[in-house]
């Protein structure tokens, strides 16, 4: 299946906004970003501030890039009436 732009334009948005609001706020996360709670609520986990702000979009910009490696690429949904 061919790139066609008009299928990959919200998904690329996507990253690119996941990209903006990383980059936006690293310059507000702490040294250290909690990233579990125990079942008390208590913080129990923890990741740089690095980490914390973009392990998401380099986790989605990955995937993405694995999937139309593999030939998978976003297409429109198909909305089919249910009778």
């Amino acid at each position: 299946m061919k790139f066609n732009l008009k299928n990959e334009i919200i998904p690329l948005l996507l990253l690119a906004l996941a990209w903006m609001l990383g980059i936006y706020f690293y310059a507000h996360f702490p040294a250290r970003v909690v990233t579990h709670w125990g079942i008390d609520g208590t913080p129990n986990g923890f990741m740089g501030k690095t980490w914390g702000a973009f392990l998401l979009p380099l986790m989605a910009t990955g995937i993405k890039r694995r999937l139309e490696q593999q030939g998978i690429h976003c297409r429109k949904p198909v909305f089919r009436p249910l009778h």
